[in-house]
């Protein structure tokens, strides 16, 4: 019963539960932890790869990596979300627009990938990649 005590000794209160200041991670580290891996995993599962075999359409093969992308795309909207948060959004005007358009442009490539649809899924990738300059150009990643 000494783990049981330490467990809950260490459980958060209601007061540790919410924590006053400022959020326990940066922009940088969101864009480093979150969105980034999750923007390489969704932007590499589908490509078109010239070699000396020829030219090849790459995409996901099974249920599996197909799943992998769908979740990547979520961990990409959801980390936009968490941009938004009061101590991380740097205005109230372009940064939210910008960030919604990541949400957005996410959520498209969800929706291409929960459907097994490589075409869409190359598709939304126009969409993703302007959310994602278009924030960078006016607001450089810190």
């Amino acid at each position: 019963w000494l783990s049981v005590g330490c467990v809950a000794a260490n459980a958060p209160t209601e007061q540790s539960a919410s924590p006053a200041g400022a959020p326990p991670a940066t922009v940088l580290q969101i864009m480093n932890v979150l969105t980034s891996p999750a923007s390489e995993v969704v932007f590499s599962s589908v490509q078109t790869v010239a070699s000396e075999r020829g030219v090849e359409n790459v995409a996901p093969k099974d249920d599996q990596e197909w799943q992998k992308v769908v979740d990547n795309a979520v961990m990409m909207a959801e980390s936009a979300n968490l941009l938004l948060t009061p101590g991380r959004a740097r205005d109230q005007d372009d940064w939210v627009k910008m960030t919604n358009a990541l949400i957005e442009a996410s959520v498209a490539s969800m929706k291409a990938a929960s459907a097994k649809d490589a075409e869409a899924l190359n598709t939304s990738f126009d969409q993703l990649y302007s959310a994602c300059e278009d924030c960078h150009m006016k607001y450089s990643p810190q």
